[in-house]
């Protein structure tokens, strides 16, 4: 995911400045500059129009972009839900979370980048340039990565009790009645929205508990 925009000193983009200006009726000294730029780069300011009145493509000379990675991150032990020794205004026990980063998850970025960036050099799309936390053997690389605020996995499903918390049907090993419908039960995390599977694993198991009641 990324966001393009125009170099500073793209001649398209000083047109646009020119246009917005125009539009909103707001003139100063600087303007006069930015339309000179326009004047003396006619070709480089109006190729975007053109391509996109010509053949509705939309173009930016010079364009760049940030580029994220959204990453999938491996089953790891170490992350995990616990009980703080905090306690909020009603006396409940407030919620520690350890989300704990390891060198697959930083290998499997770095490997992604690699066939991203190659990828683009082969079509000709445009170069990628990492930023230097990432390219290097960084100690600080953890500071740069932030979650999405989507917690699972820590009841992860499984048939055997010794490595999961649920059954296939979502229902607790230890306990004959007690169920989970949650992303707590997913065995790996995946990278999208878990909205959507949280949904269905929801209605599965109401139908399970329906057959039980008939």
């Amino acid at each position: 995911m990324g966001m393009m925009f125009a170099a500073d000193d793209s001649a398209f983009e000083d047109l646009k400045t020119l246009f917005r200006a125009t539009r909103a009726h707001q003139f100063d000294a600087a303007l006069v500059g930015t339309a000179l730029r326009v004047a003396t780069h006619p070709v480089s300011a109006t190729r975007s129009v053109w391509d996109y009145v010509a053949h509705g493509k939309s173009f930016e000379p010079n364009a760049r972009a940030n580029i994220y990675l959204t990453c999938e991150q491996e089953p790891n032990p170490e992350s995990r839900i616990l009980l703080s020794d905090q306690t909020d205004a009603l006396g409940v026990y407030r919620v520690e979370v350890r989300w704990k980063l390891t060198d697959l998850t930083r290998q499997t970025m770095l490997e992604f980048a690699k066939v991203l960036s190659d990828e683009f050099q082969r079509t000709g799309i445009g170069e990628i340039e990492l930023d230097t936390w990432f390219r290097g053997d960084s100690s600080t690389w953890e500071n740069h990565i932030a979650d999405q605020f989507h917690h699972m996995g820590t009841a992860r499903m499984h048939n055997s009790p010794t490595c999961g918390v649920v059954d296939k049907n979502c229902r607790i090993h230890a306990v004959t009645n007690l169920y989970i419908g949650g992303s707590a039960v997913f065995p790996t995390s995946g990278h999208s929205n878990p909205t959507l599977t949280i949904i269905a694993l929801a209605i599965r198991l109401a139908d399970k508990l329906k057959e039980k009641r008939a």
